[in-house]
């Protein structure tokens, strides 16, 4: 019941080796080891820059990618066909950008990080180290040792309006609303636990966000607690705090109803 095959469509994705487990967390520890073997494989030292400004266009052999003025690079990188990083743009580690991707301005990228095809990295991105941008994927937020699917075809998974991303998986076509925070850590600093349907699951994780399946989504400034497993197509509505498990094909929403009342007649007073 908690294996990935519940949340995801393996078969439309790329990196389908981090999926090999029983539970959907253990994927999350196996993103790291991951991305450092692709990189090995994907990168050579002729991408190599030691730590300069880009002072004029950089343009690879097709002529079609380009590293614009203002971009600061650190590391080994792989540029697709069609890709852009635009000025303001800090890299500091090693990074695969596949083809008709876009990052920046004003992005940081630290450690190692794999984004997609036609992905948008948008305006003060920060990619913390150890994460996947899957193709499509439109991305204003903080991201740090986690996966976001690949996506269809105007149909990318989305965290746009600046979230906090992790130690999560997020499944394809997810929508994450502004302000959404995937909390990792619980208080006392102690294993994330999760029950599910009466059965309690010792993750092993100290680090645990939340795994949202297919289609799923959040809206504005919802808090999922450690651990929280949501999954395919359901919704939560804004300004909640979820946790747990939540099955798949439901919509989560607040149960009780605003209360308004009719306000009395008072004389406005100075605030000088």
């Amino acid at each position: 019941m908690l294996k990935p095959e519940t949340f995801f469509d393996i078969s439309k994705i790329k990196h389908k080796e981090i999926f090999e487990v029983e539970q959907v967390w253990e994927s999350i520890k196996k993103i790291k080891p991951y991305i450092e073997k692709f990189l090995n494989q994907n990168l050579s030292e002729k991408g190599n820059i030691n730590g300069e400004w880009i002072k004029g266009n950089v343009y690879a052999e097709s002529g079609q990618e380009s590293i614009m003025p203002g971009v600061f690079i650190k590391g080994n990188l792989y540029i697709g066909a069609g890709s852009q990083i635009l000025p303001g743009t800090v890299i500091l580690g090693n990074l695969y950008i596949g083809k008709q991707t876009k990052i920046g301005p004003d992005v940081v990228i630290q450690g190692n990080n794999i984004i997609g095809d036609y992905c948008d990295v948008r305006y003060r991105t920060f990619l913390r180290g150890d994460s996947i941008i899957g193709d499509y994927a439109e991305i204003a937020s903080e991201v740090k040792n986690s996966y976001i699917l690949d996506s269809p075809k105007n149909a990318g998974a989305a965290a746009a309006h600046y979230a906090y991303i992790g130690d999560s998986v997020i499944g394809r076509s997810v929508n994450l609303g502004a302000g959404t925070k995937l909390s990792n850590v619980k208080v006392f600093w102690t294993k994330v636990k999760i029950n599910v349907e009466g059965k309690k699951y010792d993750t092993g994780l100290y680090k645990f966000g939340a795994v949202l399946g297919d289609n799923s989504g959040t809206g504005c400034n919802v808090v999922t607690s450690p651990g929280t497993l949501i999954g395919k197509r359901t919704k939560i509505y804004p300004n909640l705090t979820v946790g747990g498990y939540i099955p798949k094909n439901k919509i989560v929403k607040p149960s009780g109803l605003f209360d308004i009342k009719e306000r009395g007649e008072e004389t406005l007073e100075s605030r000088e």
